[in-house]
């Protein structure tokens, strides 16, 4: 009973940002688009969640076990790294060809100059290596 109710509460933890985003979220945008964002935010507070499972909190691995706890770690590690390396390739983003005029800050715009990537980039590369 004590492993259902931490996978529940693990499950509430991780979807939580996503539900969020969507009761107060903006407008729709394509369903390529939504599944990469929330591949993208699933990921960062799966990673985030990492931290609490290898913590070896006695609250958590007391009425489960460190071996059952380490496995749920080492899995989810694994997901999130599948959801965090797809995410930016669901993005079918144009070359950025100037501003727009309905977007003057770009927040709306999708784009392909380095720059603006080079985080990106960086943390795709880099990301794998933590995982492992």
């Amino acid at each position: 009973m004590k492993a259902f109710c931490l996978i529940i509460a693990y499950l509430v933890a991780v979807t939580f940002p996503l539900i969020l985003s969507a009761l107060v979220g903006g407008p729709p945008r394509q369903f390529h688009q939504e599944l990469a964002s929330g591949f993208g935010m699933l990921a960062f507070s799966m990673v985030l969640m990492e931290f609490i499972l290898s913590g070896r909190f006695k609250v958590i691995s007391n009425g489960v076990g460190m071996d059952v706890t380490m496995r749920l770690h080492q899995m989810m590690a694994r997901t999130a790294l599948v959801f965090a390396l797809l995410h930016p390739f669901l993005y079918q983003g144009t070359p950025s060809g100037g501003p727009r005029p309905w977007d003057p800050t770009r927040e709306l715009t999708l784009t392909t100059d380095f720059s603006a990537l080079a985080s990106g980039i960086a943390a795709f590369l880099l990301l794998p290596t933590l995982a492992l």
